[in-house]
């Protein structure tokens, strides 16, 4: 029936830990930057883009080939990738080859040449991180009008107060 009525009105699950879950969030060294820095100077010397690396393309392999959902952050010109976070955890060789393979689509290498022996710094780089499993509800508070997260604890720092009044924890958190 129809009315005049515009306010939205939305369902909501429950925020809990089970329903969250948890991540696979991989550290990346320090020296990674440099290793990100020196692809995509090799990337814009092949194809004289100025763009940024498109990491989204690195994001789809591990996601189809991981069956897994993946994310990286920070991905600005300024700040090369610090850590990657996964909702399963996959094998050093597996991210190798994912990122190898990655890696030479991305500098053009022709079909025929591509191969998993391919020698990448950057490859190895995230095979050798220990990945660190961290509860996303740990990461999550509850603000004035929405629920919001400190991605993973690596992005912003401070949050604003969580609940008005300046009470800042729900049920002991």
């Amino acid at each position: 029936m129809p009315s005049n009525d515009t306010r939205m009105s939305m369902l909501a699950a429950p925020l809990t830990s089970a329903l969250m879950g948890t991540v696979w969030l991989y550290r990346f060294p320090d020296k990674i930057e440099h290793e990100w820095k020196k692809l995509r100077a090799v990337y814009r010397g092949k194809t004289g883009s100025e763009a940024n690396l498109p990491y989204a393309g690195l994001l789809t392999v591990l996601r189809a080939s991981g069956a897994t959902s993946a994310t990286l952050n920070p991905t600005s010109k300024s700040k090369p990738p610090q850590f990657l976070a996964l909702s399963k955890k996959l094998s050093p060789a597996h991210l190798r080859a994912a990122v190898a393979l990655w890696e030479q689509a991305l500098l053009q290498t022709t079909p025929d040449e591509i191969s998993l022996a391919y020698n990448s710094d950057l490859a190895d780089l995230f095979a050798s991180v220990e990945p660190e499993q961290v509860a996303v509800w740990d990461r999550v508070r509850l603000g004035r009008r929405a629920v919001d997260a400190d991605r993973l604890g690596v992005g912003r720092g401070q949050l604003e107060p969580c609940l008005p009044g300046g009470q800042d924890r729900l049920d002991g958190r």
